[in-house]
């Protein structure tokens, strides 16, 4: 019994401090509605608004100021499962993805420790 309850007290613990709940100072603000030029900035731990994919191929950027983690993952908004790993690295960062979504509605889970944004811009070429 005691066993039982260790594991339990254990795998709280960790939901509480892995879990993908926004933390107090976290913001995200989207600037537009569609996916030829929406962005969202962020501090801290996020989860953004959703968006919608037309299934073309999109341009995402990526920056992050923090000096720890930054993993960012793309979720379906129907199923609430990940899409796709987009960005898990340490320390500040800049990058570009290209990524061509199946049509529907999206969000990122954002895990960070500074300040965040992402860009997505449709690919022309």
């Amino acid at each position: 019994m005691m066993f039982e309850k260790l594991v339990f007290a254990v795998a709280l613990i960790l939901i509480i401090s892995c879990g993908s709940v926004p933390s107090d100072d976290a913001t995200t603000k989207t600037h537009s509605s569609d996916t030829s030029d929406l962005e969202f900035v962020g501090t801290g731990t996020d989860i953004t608004n959703s968006f919608n994919c037309t299934g073309e191929p999109l341009i995402i950027g990526f920056s992050h100021t923090g000096q720890g983690n930054f993993i960012v993952h793309l979720l379906n908004s129907s199923t609430g499962e990940i899409a796709d790993y987009l960005v898990n690295e340490i320390g500040p960062w800049t990058g570009t993805i290209p990524l061509t979504p199946p049509e529907g509605e999206y969000f990122f889970e954002v895990t960070s420790d500074g300040d965040w944004e992402i860009i997505i811009t449709t690919n022309h070429n």
